[in-house]
């Protein structure tokens, strides 16, 4: 295995969890503007479904984070399995798969 292999792993494993810890915050955030959302409706100068089409889109939004999210799960597992093939990572499983791939990495050792 060369230096680059080993630098390129290291490089995508830091970017892997900068992203999906930049998707946990993203969907904090929108979860504390829901929230705020829905604390100003509840004003009584305020019609009770006031700002409801915002609040559908902001739902849906939230939607698709966890979709991005579910998605990068799947990234991170496919690189997992490359990292396994390319004896990158000490053994398989050693970054436990999200259970969102298709089929988990198997070895020979657990097919015997």
């Amino acid at each position: 295995m060369t230096d680059r292999i080993v630098a390129d792993a290291g490089t995508i494993r830091t970017g892997l969890r900068q992203t999906e810890g930049a998707l946990d915050e993203a969907l904090m955030e929108t979860t504390t503007l829901m929230q705020a959302m829905l604390r100003a409706r509840q004003n009584p100068d305020i019609a009770p479904h006031a700002g409801h089409k915002s609040i559908i889109r902001l739902t849906q939004a939230m939607h698709q984070q966890v979709q991005a999210a579910t998605n990068l799960f799947r990234v991170h597992d496919e690189m997992s399995e490359i990292g396994v093939a390319y004896g990158v990572l000490d053994h398989e499983r050693s970054t436990p798969l999200s259970g969102f791939s298709p089929s988990p990495v198997h070895s020979e050792h657990e097919a015997a």
